[in-house]
Formats: structure tokens, sequence, C-alpha cells
């Protein structure tokens, strides 16, 4: 079984930035999901934040198994407070197929602690998360922040290695 694999959905680049990040400090594989549904310009913006707050699903493809992983980590915008379709369908698709979950949301902070609920709806018990703020993700403090969300999951990595070891 491979370690981690980090999947995102990104529209403006923020989340593909944060995936980058946190493959490098896990070793993990990368993953985009990509939306058959196309969120240009403000009529985009517009359409992407109807759809994401009536909890719309859009058709999306990856590559990558996440039964395959030990750990399978979610990089996702908020929009509208909410989770993107792209990433709703991918959590509905693999929820039964993730042995260890986390997630990683960016967006502006107003918006974050509304769309943490919404995230814990759909994946209760992450082993790890983090919600950063777009205006922070070029600084220092994200990228602690990054490396004590990292540190989780090589604690639980080292101790599901532990224990079957015994």
């Amino acid at each position: 079984m491979k370690e981690v694999l980090v999947v995102y959905y990104t529209r403006t680049g923020n989340s593909q930035r944060l995936a980058e990040e946190i493959s490098i400090k896990l070793h993990g594989i990368k993953d985009k999901i990509k939306s058959e549904n196309k969120y240009k310009g403000i009529s985009g913006f517009i359409k992407a934040g109807f759809r994401a707050v009536r909890k719309k699903e859009d058709d999306i493809t990856y590559k990558e198994n996440p039964e395959d992983y030990r750990v399978v980590i979610i990089v996702s915008p908020i929009w509208a407070s909410s989770i993107p379709p792209a990433v709703r369908r991918y959590i509905k698709e693999n929820i039964n197929k993730m042995k260890n979950y986390s997630f990683i949301i960016n967006g502006g902070l107003k918006e974050n602690q509304k769309a943490y609920k919404n995230f814990i709806e759909e994946l209760p018990s992450p082993i790890s998360e983090y919600i950063a703020d777009n205006s922070n993700i070029d600084y220092e403090i994200c990228q602690k922040d990054l490396e004590d969300f990292a540190d989780k999951i090589r604690a639980i990595l080292e101790q599901e290695e532990e224990n079957g070891k015994q």
C-alpha cells in the first residue's frame, strides 16, 4: 500500500500551491480533481458559488484510486462558505474507500468557520485538518501550520507501522 495521496481541486491556483507544499513535506503523490464544468471569469465565479451553496456535484475525473493509499489528503478552496461541487463529488465517490483522510481548506477569513462545519459534515473524524487563510499562503505562518499538519499525518503513519510490527 502506498503512503500519502494528495488530491486537490483549484480554480485560482491557491489549492494547487498548498497541495504541492504538503505533498513535498509528506513525499505524497498529487492527483488533480478535474471538473467537467468550467468556472472562468465573473460569470463562472457566480455560477461556482451558486452551485456550491446548493450542494450540487460536478462530473469529475481524477487518476489515483484512494484505496491504494494509507492516507488521503483533500485540498480544496472554499466557495461561498461551502464545498465546491467537484470536491463534493470526489468525497461522495470515495469516502468509503479512504482508510485515513484529512483535509486542507482555503479561503477568506470570514468564510472559514462555516466552511469548516460543511467539510466536517462530509468528512467526519479527519486525522488532521488545516484551514488556510488565502492572504497567508505565501508567508511563514502558513509553512509552520503546514508542517504541524504534516507532523500529525506522520505520527499516524508511524503509529500504524508500529502496530503492524507487533
